[in-house]
């Protein structure tokens, strides 16, 4: 496989590079080698041809895989070459399927408007078709939390940004028919012992998620105050269960303690913390630096309510 690669970036002969470029889309459909291949050659190349056929043979190979559709994505916002946002836009419409749509909503919807259609129409053109897939295949909880959601300038998830951007990467949680997520950035609780400062926090931080144009957010001082919001929260969401996966704060005593209040499955509330303290149930914890951490939490959210 390497070998492959190296014959493409020294090889002067166009039908050499062409053919080694086909053969990695040859390759056993989901091959990581192959597809991590194929995604270096689109992101290091520079030469328009190598990023057009790299895309094509990732498209064969690949059938929903997060990092192969992050790259086209990453290609129809980035490049300047038309037929390449072309071709990545046609083969992105056929391989993304499930928790995949929200991640190409996020990171393409911020060039579909008025600016963009009045001066670079063929760019506009390109990411049309691909929000119209999402919107037809997306229920509208999903599609408003993705619209909403500040796009980041390159949505490839691989090891490193896993590792040290966890907020980006939470905002690929795909919501399931039972579980809609909510990712909440609670770094301002840090040190925080105040019970009624970290349940107005949470309850704030929770509605701005959920329904940022809210400006009506319930005053509150404790776990059951919060606990009589659930109901209301599900019926507008349309979900029997909410996770919240809470993110970027140490689970300290006091935040563990009211979490731990907090959560109840037979209400709908499921809690979940991206950290290295051990959890008591029914607290549910996710360590930062491990692999996978995104399929792990999806992984979790598809098992509520099952």
């Amino acid at each position: 496989m390497s070998g492959l690669v190296e014959l493409i970036g020294t090889s002067e002969d166009d039908n050499t590079w062409r053919s080694a470029i086909n053969s990695l889309g040859k390759i056993d459909k989901d091959n990581s080698v192959a597809i991590s291949a194929l995604v270096d050659l689109i992101g290091t190349f520079q030469d328009k041809n190598t990023q057009r056929r790299a895309a094509v043979s990732l498209g064969k190979i690949c059938k929903d895989n997060v990092v192969a559709i992050a790259t086209l994505v990453d290609l129809i916002r980035n490049s300047d070459d038309n037929i390449a946002r072309w071709q990545a836009a046609d083969i992105l419409g056929e391989i993304i399927k499930g928790k995949h749509f929200v991640l190409a909503l996020s990171g393409l919807k911020d060039c579909l408007n008025s600016e963009v259609y009045e001066n670079d129409f063929n760019r506009y053109k390109d990411r049309y078709p691909i929000i119209w897939v999402c919107a037809q295949n997306m229920t509208y909880p999903d599609f408003y939390q993705a619209w909403h959601t500040q796009p980041t300038n390159s949505p490839i998830p691989d090891n490193h940004r896993q590792n040290t951007d966890i907020p980006t990467l939470l905002k690929q949680l795909q919501s399931t028919d039972k579980t809609f997520p909510v990712p909440l950035n609670i770094r301002a609780l840090e040190g925080e012992t105040d019970i009624s400062a970290i349940a107005q926090e949470l309850c704030t931080q929770l509605y701005q998620a959920i329904f940022p144009t809210d400006t009506d957010i319930p005053a509150i001082r404790n776990a059951p105050e919060f606990k009589r919001l659930i109901p209301q929260l599900k019926n507008r969401l349309q979900k029997p269960h909410i996770a919240l996966i809470l993110h970027s704060c140490p689970c300290e005593n006091a935040l563990s303690s009211f979490t731990r209040k907090l959560a109840d499955s037979q209400m709908g509330i499921h809690i979940a913390w991206i950290t290295d303290t051990p959890l008591e149930l029914p607290l549910t914890g996710f360590a930062a630096d491990g692999e996978d951490v995104l399929e792990a939490v999806q992984d979790w959210i598809g098992g509520i309510g099952a």
